[in-house]
């Protein structure tokens, strides 16, 4: 929840720094970060054209985040870093074959948001988070959920908000290309992984 709080500042030197990991995790030495856009210049440091290229909606990616925090980007990068073949196919073919793929990281923050849903992590006070051995009453529903649930099973040591998260996107990815889908799918697609969640829970 602390990440979801998080929200993204340009003035943050580790902000800015989860921003660049991100650009470098899914770049690579493919596209160096080129400051400004081609319709104004900036001097803000995290705006770039490149970013759409990622899947945000414009060059500037804090615009997608207001939402998310820094969530969203905590788990795009660790996607990235832990699956580096499946974000460069998904990539791939957004950039070769126009409208045939979805973008990257508009997914990425949908996922965290269905996630997000699933846990009522939006609903708790951060009060109520402060004794590690009693939790206060808006982190009950959080705790009583089947996705949270479904983390206690998982193995220790395991970072379960990002394996979930990850094998959430390798649902989207194989629904994507089975089905054969296009951009003007792309919220029926996020629906039916919603859905498949719901089943799965």
């Amino acid at each position: 929840q602390q990440r979801l709080l998080k929200r993204f500042d340009g003035s943050s030197e580790w902000d800015l720094a989860q921003l660049r990991q991100l650009w470098t995790a899914v770049h690579g030495d493919h596209q160096p970060y080129v400051q400004g856009t081609t319709e104004f210049e900036t001097a803000k440091a995290w705006i770039s054209d490149g970013w759409r290229d990622m899947g945000f909606q414009n060059a500037d990616p804090a615009t997608d985040l207001r939402g998310m925090g820094m969530l969203a980007v905590h788990c795009l990068l660790r996607l990235a870093e832990l699956h580096p073949a499946l974000v460069s196919s998904i990539l791939s073919v957004t950039q070769e074959r126009k409208g045939a793929g979805y973008p990257f990281a508009l997914a990425g923050i949908n996922i965290c948001q269905m996630m997000i849903g699933f846990l009522r992590l939006a609903e708790i006070d951060s009060a109520d988070l402060g004794d590690p051995d009693e939790v206060g009453p808006t982190a009950l529903p959080c705790l009583r959920s089947p996705l949270f649930a479904l983390f206690c099973s998982l193995p220790e040591g395991v970072d379960v908000f990002e394996a979930v998260f990850a094998a959430l996107f390798e649902l989207l990815e194989r629904t994507w290309v089975q089905s054969g889908a296009t951009i003007m799918d792309f919220s029926a697609v996020l629906e039916r992984i919603r859905l498949a969640m719901v089943d799965h829970l």
